[in-house]
């Protein structure tokens, strides 16, 4: 079995990020945030008492990091895969002002488990925010739950994680579970033999 490079997404891939979004929302206003009526990456549709802004500002919370909690069966699969001799590597997308955080997150709960970690700053220009992407970072294989950092992305593999309305169309390799992961990326390392 060939030994693989594998770039892992975070945020609903790793973790369950809008789940715990959900949690901080509903502990700070008291108001229930039904997770299955999410539609697209943002909270608009389950945090109607909070703007954009507000929605963003979960993900730079220390409350958000201290619930986050890992994706069922994710450690056991990360540590199998590590114990293969695969190259883990943690690639994600997050607002500056989370980075710190983010990485200590990674450090406390993976850091036995993967070789690196990779986060790219989706910073704000102006009035905007600048989406950046995972297109440059390239390993034998990605795993992500967004469509948009998997289409252009030159991995020669490309797993599109979870069953989400905003990732809607994929065409690829999918996986619903980590179980479904692990037997992938086996399958892949089988044939780059």
């Amino acid at each position: 079995m060939k030994k693989i490079k594998i770039l892992i997404d975070l945020d609903n891939t790793l973790v369950n990020s809008s789940e715990t979004a959900c949690k901080v929302y509903e502990l700070k206003t008291g108001q229930f945030a039904d997770l299955n009526k999410i539609t697209d990456y943002h909270f608009d549709e389950v945090m109607p008492l909070w703007n954009r802004q507000q929605q963003n500002d979960i993900f730079i919370s220390k409350l958000f990091y201290d619930l986050l909690k890992p994706m069922e069966n994710s450690m056991d699969v990360l540590k199998q895969l590590k114990s293969e001799g695969h190259e883990l590597i943690i690639c994600s997308i997050t607002h500056y002002d989370g980075m710190k955080l983010k990485r200590e997150w990674v450090n406390r709960h993976l850091g036995n488990c993967i070789d690196s970690v990779i986060l790219i700053d989706n910073f704000k220009q102006g009035d905007s925010t600048v989406r950046m992407n995972k297109d440059v970072i390239i390993g034998d294989l990605i795993l992500d739950d967004h469509i948009g950092n998997l289409i252009n992305n030159k991995s020669k593999y490309k797993i599109l994680f979870g069953d989400n309305a905003y990732s809607k169309g994929w065409k690829g390799l999918k996986a619903h579970c980590w179980s479904e992961v692990y037997w992938l990326v086996h399958m892949i390392s089988k044939i780059e033999e």
